[in-house]
């Protein structure tokens, strides 16, 4: 059989044109290369006040030549000059035709953007998610986080329903940090075989979240790329590279995932497009650099025939 992957890939765009387009515009080059399988596209801080709903969606499809259509969209509060929309992106056969379930922003959580899949793999949930900010009047606090992120994931397991889930997004904190590692908040485990003991504790079925298993451990590393956000405002911290864009997937899939990369180029018109300064010390475009991981699919259908009926 054939090798077969979905493309998973995350960015928050910080708010610029510029890096939605040309994020748009790698992924149609590399359809048009015919690089295996389907894209998923989760991202945030897309401009809302050049972007609305139905311009970004014509926008994409035909920046794409058709091969890209807009999944799902959620618009967040504030005044329009600074407010942005979390969305998924996505090749058109692969989405369910039904508008997906969204959940509202309130409370501490910014807000996450669901996607049901169809296809070779119905049963994948997707959500893109934008954790609250350190730099936030509601996320200045490791509390305050630590509950925004009990708040989110537990809206994404709503969601979810218990199905193989996918996690794209802004997550605002290091894998390393509280509300990445406690059992009440992302509780996503460094390695597999940890994850896989926790699942398979006696008792656990009756109570307690489902762990996560989060690759990005394998890219905190002394060299380039240093991370995916360039951020040294103090007082909220006096590192200047994190990994705060991951990709977070349950235990089902964590076997079938490759390891993530951190982009620093994108295939543009005229060739690759860097995106960070010279010697990789800042970026460009957005201050986030895109986050990839590759799915092998027909792996994960094999272990899970029920997905392919």
């Amino acid at each position: 059989m054939e090798a077969r992957s979905v493309h998973l890939l995350t960015w928050n765009v910080g708010r610029s044109v510029d890096a939605l387009w040309l994020a748009i515009g790698h992924i149609a080059r590399k359809l048009s290369a015919r690089q295996q399988g389907p894209w998923i596209v989760a991202l945030q801080e897309v401009p809302v006040r050049d972007l609305p709903e139905m311009l970004l969606g014509d926008q994409i499809r035909t920046r794409s030549q058709g091969t890209l259509g807009l999944v799902t969209y959620l618009e967040g509060q504030g005044p329009a000059r600074t407010r942005s929309a979390k969305c998924i992106v996505s090749t058109l056969d692969l989405v369910a035709e039904k508008p997906p379930r969204q959940e509202k922003e309130h409370g501490r959580f910014v807000g996450a953007a669901f996607a049901d899949l169809r296809g070779e793999w119905r049963d994948l949930a997707v959500a893109c998610v934008h954790a609250v900010s350190k730099k936030d009047p509601r996320g200045r606090e490791s509390a305050d986080r630590h509950a925004a992120a009990r708040e989110l994931r537990s809206a994404v397991e709503r969601f979810a329903g218990g199905r193989p889930l996918a996690v794209l997004g802004d997550l605002n904190a290091d894998p390393y940090e509280e509300e990445l590692l406690h059992e009440e908040g992302w509780y996503a485990f460094r390695e597999r075989e940890r994850l896989r003991c926790w699942q398979d504790k006696p008792g656990r079925s009756h109570g307690g979240p489902r762990g996560l298993f989060n690759p990005m451990w394998g890219l905190l590393r002394d060299a380039s790329p240093w991370g995916t956000l360039a951020y040294d405002k103090r007082p909220h911290t006096a590192k200047l590279w994190h990994h705060m864009d991951q990709i977070l997937v349950s235990d089902e899939l964590a076997d079938h995932l490759a390891p993530p990369e951190i982009l620093e180029t994108l295939n543009a018109e005229d060739g690759e497009q860097k995106l960070t300064t010279a010697g990789g010390k800042r970026t460009r475009y957005s201050d986030h650099l895109p986050v990839y991981a590759a799915l092998r699919v027909n792996e994960v259908n094999r272990c899970h025939p029920s997905n392919s009926n």
